[in-house]
């Protein structure tokens, strides 16, 4: 069995440390599995005390069989140092990606030991990582209330809160870590992530950059954050720009009223009125279609392709300058370059929509919250998610720009079912943005079906295609409710059947049609 470097006979282990340094949050080690343990001797044991603590040197592989090599030895082993075996080995079990065995080391350490705040600290940012955030909270909850100043502590409370997605919180408790830790550059790095899924553009891109300083260099899933924010404030600037421009108009009466929908509402097609009300006519419309199915590496899609061509030709005939189709099956750098051209038509435009047909995913891409993604067809599941896909808030960003509807359409699986070391836990989870409408064709975590055998499109884009010919000038809200209620008619053989999702934040309360 491998040994430990020379060391000098038994070295006590040392207290917890009075002020840790803050555990850098990175995406999980894929998967590996554990050392098996042998039984030691009292003269094996004497090395592995040193082992278990770890260092400069020390594989994360015998740091854990050290640590198990103490907890062997339990009958001949202090209460403390059996603790903090217990303590080190949960560490080293979440180092090496076993959760559930991080977990139980870490309650095991607790059991003997419920004073020690570090090790509480800890378990809450595993169970964040387990997506255990009421769990967590209370964990870290417990830390504080031991030891007020740990700014660890403070940290796995927001990440907690953002895994809960109460954001408002989260910068509250990443507001307290940095209190107690002005140098923590992660919880600088996750709070500004937080103001950006706020919209708190200007903050997010503050935070951030102080987390780069602190680093003394970018922090690469942080990076790819900050740029989005950068670009989300730049495109509320030309829209701000473009608004004041425009000629004053009439306004609507008043007593019209405001249109809502809910995603538990069920309208039928026929049931959706079509706008009378004396409204400006909206000219300017610009759409992005992306049908992506032909994939290189992964599940090929059938109709995806087909989609895109139909929903295309359907916006051209209802007045869309149409971007991306006629090409399809994009490469991300495609995709990239479709979006820019489309983002800056968006610009000069009063409604613009992006319609996506293709593979979904949510990823870990660093730091406290996962994000949602959509798959170029050159994506691999070996490539680092920020170089090989584009992700959802790209999508909304294109949009922001118009002046008047701003709607992203995402015909994709929301159920991770990608395999990747990057895979996310719970399957794409909702995105929307504020004065902006996103409708996902499923529900979150849910199968996206792309058509029977023989079928020409996907149930969803054969109900969007149907209630557009059918009711072009009902008003978004209405119009894609009846979307949902027709593609649930079309799914109802399967259990349960396809029920499409709707974040609606729009904030006119005109009736916003997609045709004139």
């Amino acid at each position: 069995m491998a040994q430990a470097p020379p060391a000098p006979p038994t070295i006590p282990l040392q207290p917890l440390p009075a002020a840790p340094a803050p555990p850098a949050i990175a995406p999980l080690p894929r998967t590996v599995p554990l050392p098996g343990v042998e039984p030691l001797s009292a003269e094996e044991l004497r090395d592995h005390v040193r082992g278990c603590e770890g260092g400069p040197g020390t594989s994360r592989q015998f740091q854990y069989q050290s640590c198990s090599a103490i907890i062997l030895a339990r009958p001949a082993v202090a209460k403390d140092v059996l603790a903090r075996a217990y303590f080190k080995r949960g560490q080293t079990a979440f180092e090496l990606g076993h959760l559930d065995k991080a977990d139980a080391d870490l309650s095991q350490a607790l059991i003997m030991d419920a004073s020690a705040a570090l090790v509480w600290s800890e378990r809450a940012r595993v169970r964040f990582y387990r997506d255990k955030f009421d769990l967590a909270l209370a964990d870290a909850a417990q830390a504080i209330k031991l030891r007020a100043d740990l700014a660890d502590a403070y940290y796995h409370r927001g990440n907690a809160y953002t895994g809960k997605r109460d954001f408002a919180k989260a910068i509250e408790a990443y507001t307290d870590a940095i209190k107690h830790n002005p140098r923590f550059s992660f919880a600088y790095a996750d709070r500004g992530i937080a103001h950006l899924r706020l919209e708190k553009f200007d903050e997010a891109i503050a935070d951030i950059g102080k987390s780069f300083a602190l680093e003394g260099k970018r922090i690469p899933w942080a990076a790819a954050q900050l740029e989005e924010a950068k670009a989300a404030r730049a495109a509320l600037k030309v829209r701000a720009i473009a608004l004041a421009a425009l000629p004053k108009k009439k306004t609507v009466s008043p007593a019209a009223p405001q249109i809502t929908i809910t995603t538990t509402g069920n309208p039928s097609a026929g049931d959706i009125p079509d706008n009378d009300l004396d409204v400006p006519v909206l000219t300017q419309r610009v759409a992005l279609v992306i049908g992506n199915g032909q994939y290189a590496h992964i599940s090929k899609l059938k109709n995806a392709e087909h989609d895109a061509k139909d929903v295309a030709e359907a916006l051209k005939a209802a007045g869309y300058s149409v971007y991306g189709y006629p090409a399809l099956n994009m490469t991300r750098q495609k995709m990239t370059e479709a979006i820019k051209a489309f983002q800056t038509a968006a610009a000069a435009a009063d409604t613009a929509i992006v319609w996506y047909a293709g593979h979904g995913q949510e990823f870990e891409t660093g730091g406290a919250l996962p994000t949602n993604w959509v798959i170029p067809v050159d994506f691999s599941p070996d490539d680092d998610v920020w170089d090989g896909a584009v992700s959802l808030t790209r999508l909304m960003t294109a949009v922001t720009p118009a002046r008047t509807l701003r709607l992203v359409v995402v015909d994709a699986c929301r159920n991770n079912n990608i395999s990747t070391g990057q895979r996310g836990a719970r399957g794409f989870v909702v995105e929307g943005r504020s004065d902006m409408m996103v409708v996902y064709s499923t529900g979150e975590g849910k199968i996206a079906n792309d058509g029977t055998e023989g079928s020409r499109n996907s149930p969803f884009a054969a109900a969007f295609l149907e209630t557009l010919k059918k009711h072009p000038k009902a008003d978004v809200r209405l119009f894609f409710g009846g979307v949902r209620h027709s593609t649930i008619e079309r799914t109802k053989d399967l259990k349960p059947p396809q029920e499409p999702e709707m974040i609606v934040r729009l904030s006119s309360i005109d009736p916003l049609p997609l045709a004139p």
